[in-house]
């Protein structure tokens, strides 16, 4: 028991934003705050994400440990009901040209600045509009998102969407419409398509669930208008960074 980490250390972040990453699960009263700084000292982590449930943290404590509150997500689902769906188009895709590769990455470096990432000193404005553009990349191959979804004007890409499946849950990773053809209706057809792919290939899917930051009103208000009724949590993301340090 003497060596147990209270840090997990993150490799996929620590390698893609070349920094030290760790992650720690801020649960109060089970949590040794003199470890935490021993371990934090020894393993010199340049960021650590902290996550908490919103119900099991009182005011300032994380913050006297060096934590500043990042993001506040919610997630929210919904029923499914696949026979309103089977009629729509959809098309998912798996080819794409350069160019139609090229404004999905514009699409997802202009919705880059609602990401707790942005905001994030260690990290940047750069760095995370790169994670934005291996968003696009992952839903293209298929490694973490499963489809990509587009709407298209003009023959040119101006929405986004991606989408993954968990045995009967049907899950949002990725949504974004370009500048000028907001409030068009985009994202409802956008997210209509996903909705037809499930219903014609994952019969199984019965429920949807999305997540979204609880500061982002125009996403919280588009969720319900679209059906979401259902909060299944509420969850507070705290960052540590040496940069709050000096």
């Amino acid at each position: 028991m003497k060596n147990y980490k209270i840090i997990e250390l993150l490799k996929w972040d620590s390698d893609f934003f070349g920094i030290k990453v760790g992650k720690i699960q801020l649960v109060r009263g089970n949590f040794e705050k003199s470890k935490f700084v021993d371990e934090q000292n020894e393993e010199h982590y340049d960021l650590i994400y902290g996550f908490s449930s919103a119900d099991k943290t009182s005011n300032g404590f994380w913050e006297l440990l060096g934590f500043h509150l990042a993001d506040c997500p919610v997630t929210v689902s919904m029923k499914f009901d696949l026979t309103k769906y089977k009629n729509l188009e959809y098309e998912c895709c798996t080819g794409l040209s350069k160019n139609d590769v090229k404004a999905c990455y514009e699409i997802a470096e202009m919705i880059a600045p609602v990401s707790r990432f942005y905001r994030e000193p260690t990290i940047g404005r750069e760095l995370t509009k790169k994670m934005y553009r291996k968003w696009i990349d992952t839903a293209l191959d298929g490694s973490f998102s499963d489809y990509l979804f587009v709407e298209r004007v003009e023959r040119k890409i101006v929405g986004i969407h991606a989408i993954k499946t968990d045995n009967n849950v049907g899950i949002f990773t990725l949504t974004g419409v370009r500048d000028g053809f907001t409030g068009q209706g985009m994202g409802r057809r956008l997210w209509g398509q996903s909705f037809s792919y499930w219903a014609n290939n994952t019969p199984k899917v019965n429920l949807i669930r999305s997540r979204f930051s609880i500061n982002n009103i125009p996403s919280f208000n588009f969720h319900i208008a679209m059906g979401f009724n259902i909060v299944e949590s509420v969850n507070h993301i705290y960052h540590y960074s040496k940069r709050h340090d000096n």
